[in-house]
């Protein structure tokens, strides 16, 4: 039976191997993160480093799974093998890896503890960890997942590219000016502490193992947000707010998500975090009168929008291969249906209160997706000639429900010309309308400066004005 030595390498000073036990002396192949780890292996003992591997452009989490192939794939071949790491091997994310699948694999493993990172840490930061610490694997990028009121350490931070990885997330998370520290474990400046922040962060050693420290965050936190809503509601909180239910809130939900909307067309990013904050607190809203009256709470929407976006993806979390956007489309339409059934009037189940463009276009698509549709775009552009014919003949009668028939007609047929040139109508016409703002203030501009007296001037004056804002719409010039 193949035997895999998850082997600890101590945390100290001097740099010395610490002492092996003979059946680990003896063997010839050791996989180790780095060279700084080489040195601390038996004198002779051959090993291959991971962080060589990384500098190659190895995404960590393959670089994990590369490492776990390795030790795998000697222990098959010479019936033994070990692999080597900086503090207790249970905290290394590759060890934890590789115990798993050795076990499965019916392989034997033996684990040689050295002194953890987490008691390390402790030492060089007595009594500073008030609020707790969370101990990550510089391997396991993924699992840092946000901002946290605890210390984060972590460990085994070995090389400029995996440091890089860390600062980048921090920066995202917390904030370019976020302080972090390295500190430094063993090699040459075992026991030092180096500072500094996100932006500018200590620099790191090749010549130490280092472990990665991130000061617990001082700002807002998702669940913090959360309770200043449940206090708005309590018995001691804002009036307004405790007088609010799911049916008075909806014109600020539909407010906010516009907003949004508004701040994206604009590419106005500081607008877009504030606004997309304010929508974020119509959620925390809903959920909180929700979960006083015990129907769900914020963690349980979470949680099902988390599961369905897991089974919505089997190409990305799952075996299933997709190879275009169509297809994940089309796959997504598919598990979506298997989920909700076939409810009201099936294939269109839209909700009435979408805005009718939008209907419109997901109607249409729709039914496009079972192949009711034009050949090409020529077919749409001869409906659209043909709702305007009908209209011109009906719009001298008296029949207002036939003119409104044919003018819905008309409204429909030029929504399906913007599908076929792939543009969304809302935005469309909410271009146009913009446009339409603009020329119209310059018009009242000029009547302002002449007296504010729109019945002074006639149709072609106004008409002029308008001309000239377009012009200067052309030009650049205002």
């Amino acid at each position: 039976m193949p035997i895999i030595f998850l082997t600890g390498l101590e945390l100290n000073k001097q740099g010395e191997p610490p002492a092996f036990p003979a059946e680990v002396n003896e063997l010839e192949f050791f996989c180790v993160r780095n060279s700084l780890a080489g040195s601390f292996l038996p004198r002779g003992a051959k090993f291959v480093a991971a962080a060589e591997k990384l500098s190659a452009g190895v995404h960590l989490r393959q670089l994990k799974d590369s490492l776990v192939e390795s030790v795998l794939k000697e222990a098959r071949l010479r019936g033994r093998a070990a692999y080597a790491c900086f503090g207790h091997p249970m905290e290394d994310a590759a060890a934890r890896a590789l115990y798993k699948r050795a076990l499965s694999g019916g392989m034997e493993v033996k684990i040689f503890p050295a002194r953890s990172f987490f008691e390390a840490a402790l030492e060089m930061l007595p009594g500073q960890c008030q609020q707790g610490l969370a101990l990550l694997d510089a391997l396991d990028l993924d699992s840092f997942k946000g901002p946290s009121r605890m210390d984060i350490i972590v460990t085994d931070i070995y090389s400029p590219a995996v440091y890089g990885s860390w600062l980048k997330k921090v920066s995202s998370f917390y904030g370019q000016s976020h302080r972090v520290e390295l500190l430094y474990m063993s090699g040459e400046k075992a026991g030092s502490i180096a500072r500094g922040t996100a932006s500018s962060p200590p620099p790191f050693s090749p010549d130490s193992a280092a472990a990665f420290r991130i000061l617990p965050a001082a700002s807002y936190l998702l669940e913090d947000l959360a309770q200043l809503m449940a206090r708005l509601r309590g018995p001691r909180g804002c009036p307004w707010d405790r007088l609010q239910d799911h049916i008075s809130l909806r014109p600020y939900l539909l407010e906010e998500a516009f907003e949004v909307i508004e701040a994206i067309n604009k590419k106005d990013m500081e607008s877009l975090k504030e606004e997309l904050g304010d929508l974020l607190l119509q959620i925390i809203f809903h959920s909180c009168l929700a979960e006083e009256s015990g129907s769900f709470s914020l963690w349980q929407v979470i949680e099902a929008i988390a599961a369905k976006i897991v089974r919505r993806h089997p190409h990305v979390f799952g075996d299933l291969t997709l190879k275009s956007a169509g297809e994940v489309m089309a796959t997504w339409q598919k598990i979506k249906s298997r989920e909700k059934g076939h409810r009201g009037r099936g294939r269109f189940d839209f909700p009435a209160e979408f805005p009718a463009l939008l209907r419109c276009q997901k109607v249409q698509k729709r039914a496009a997706d079972v192949g009711f549709d034009w050949p090409d775009i020529s077919g749409a552009l001869e409906k659209l000639e043909e709702e305007i014919a009908e209209l011109k003949d009906v719009y001298n009668s008296e029949d207002r429900e036939k003119i409104e028939e044919e003018l819905g007609d008309l409204l429909f047929a030029v929504v399906n010309v913007a599908r076929f040139l792939k543009i969304d109508s809302e935005t469309a016409l909410n271009g146009a309308i913009e446009k339409f703002v603009g020329r119209f203030s310059y018009i009242e501009e000029q009547v302002k400066a002449r007296g504010g007296d729109f019945s002074k001037f006639c149709l072609k004056d106004l008409d002029f004005w308008w001309n000239e804002a377009k012009n200067s719409e052309k030009t650049g010039k205002k």
